[in-house]
């Protein structure tokens, strides 16, 4: 009788086991497709006429390195805004912008992950932008000082330059920038870079920035 009580609970416990599925969240629950956007970074700006690409990994052979195809295309409307087929079998989405105004493409977005959750694919486009740099001798004057070097993260890391005159470098709009800079003394020593964060410069336009010293 035990040995019979035994099989019983071992297939029960076997059946359960097999008919259990992987849970994916409440199925009731009603899942809204909004597409995808894309906006200038750091910002909601959109970006019209953006090429976006769907694309999935795809090995041509066992032993070759991932690479991946274009599944499909769209082009954003003057929203931003492009589809994304929820039938879709791709796994990414990448933005690129106008080739003369935008350096690089969007980081990849997860289409995948759309298709599961819903909601809106946001993909952000770095756009360019401009500062002018320049060297301002404050009150109490130091005649110890020569001249400024300076140079900025993304318009012209190293080496410094000289401000004698003002400087403009091409940098990445909407994004915080670092600008160092050292001072050049009339004995031709110099200090140690000062390094310090200046407010994102505005988009396709020149922000202008003084070195004060």
């Amino acid at each position: 009788m035990k040995l019979l009580q035994f099989i019983l609970i071992a297939i029960f416990l076997l059946g359960g086991i097999a008919s259990c599925k992987k849970w994916k969240g409440d199925e009731n629950k009603e899942v809204t497709y909004g597409g995808g956007r894309v906006v200038l970074i750091n910002s909601e700006t959109p970006v019209p006429s953006a090429l976006v690409r769907f694309t999935k990994w795809a090995n041509s052979c066992l032993t070759c390195p991932m690479s991946y195809i274009e599944v499909s295309t769209d082009t954003t409307d003057e929203n931003g805004h492009f589809d994304i087929p929820t039938d879709t079998d791709a796994t990414m989405a990448i933005a690129f912008g106008v080739d003369s105004i935008y350096d690089r493409q969007s980081a990849e977005g997860n289409v995948t992950a759309y298709i599961e959750n819903g909601g809106e694919l946001k993909l952000s486009l770095v756009p360019p932008a401009w500062i002018k740099v320049s060297a301002l001798d404050v009150e109490p004057l130091n005649p110890e000082i020569d001249y400024v070097k300076a140079h900025t993260s993304t318009g012209g890391y190293f080496p410094a330059v000289p401000i004698i005159d003002p400087q403009i470098w091409k940098v990445d709009g909407n994004t915080v920038q670092y600008i160092g800079y050292l001072l050049v003394y009339v004995d031709e020593t110099s200090s140690d870079v000062i390094e310090y964060p200046i407010p994102p410069p505005l988009p396709f336009d020149t922000t202008e920035y003084v070195i004060e010293y």
